[in-house]
């Protein structure tokens, strides 16, 4: 049996009987006709709002994390021990017993040395890997949506890497090769990210995670048709599957037909 479409064009390309489970549409769907129906009770979008809730509480994870990096100036930090290190030495040359107080602060400062290049470490991996991320994502989102950057960003993340420029100190992300030397454009300058995102859109591999463009002119989509004919039909366990979901949408949108869930 045949599912009534979320949104249709005219009244009368449904049936009589099922006309007042449709109202007129509002914003983007102004002139048209949606089905009135609880669409927060639907599955699927139970999935995507845990799906938003999660991804809202990384983000704010990963901003307090970040926060705990705020002012360390691993220079001063260094040359701080440094410093610390041989006073404490001076005074236990002149109080007596010199040798194992030295070798025992000697340790003591060794571990606190290993401590700071630890936390060093993991702030650079993660300005690195944020440096990257943020990049991709911006990218994608402004070619796609969040289902395109949600299904994409990995794959931007494997040509890219993180440069730090030795003037300002600033990290930024470069689109690199297979063997991880800088691409670059056809005027001879870096390839941006945008370059590269653009890049894999007209790509047949990842084209199909991206929007379809919008339809123009009178002749650009048939909307009266006999229902059900081309239809993208998935089941109830790949309509919530979000990369399944997306392909099937976006390769409807490209035919003009429907992805159709079946129970």
């Amino acid at each position: 049996m045949a599912k009534l479409a979320p949104v249709i064009d005219s009244i009368d390309a449904v049936p009589e009987g099922v006309r007042d489970f449709y109202v007129p549409g509002e914003g983007a769907s102004a002139g048209k006709f949606v089905l009135d129906t609880d669409v927060d009770a639907h599955p699927a979008t139970g999935g995507l709002k845990a799906k938003n809730q999660q991804l809202l509480r990384d983000a704010k994870a990963a901003t307090d994390r970040a926060k705990l990096f705020e002012g360390l100036d691993p220079e001063a930090a260094r040359a701080a021990l440094a410093a610390q290190q041989k006073a404490e030495e001076e005074r236990l040359r002149t109080t007596g017993d010199a040798e194992s107080r030295i070798k025992a602060v000697t340790e003591e400062h060794r571990k606190e040395r290993e401590k700071l290049e630890a936390q060093l470490k993991e702030r650079d991996a993660f300005i690195e890997s944020s440096t990257c991320e943020t990049a991709a994502r911006d990218a994608l989102l402004a070619e796609g949506d969040e289902g395109t950057a949600e299904l994409l960003t990995p794959h931007v993340l494997r040509q890219v890497k993180p440069l730090k420029d030795d003037k300002t100190g600033k990290w930024r992300a470069i689109v690199v090769d297979k063997n991880g030397n800088t691409r670059y454009n056809t005027a001879g300058d870096e390839m941006s990210i945008k370059e590269l995102v653009v890049e894999m859109r007209a790509n047949d591999k990842y084209k199909g995670a991206f929007p379809a463009p919008a339809a123009s002119g009178t002749g650009a989509r048939v909307t009266e048709r006999k229902a059900g004919v081309g239809d993208v039909k998935l089941t109830k366990e790949q309509g919530l599957d979000r990369p399944t979901y997306l392909r099937a949408k976006a390769d409807a949108d490209k035919r003009g037909v429907r992805v159709i869930i079946e129970d």
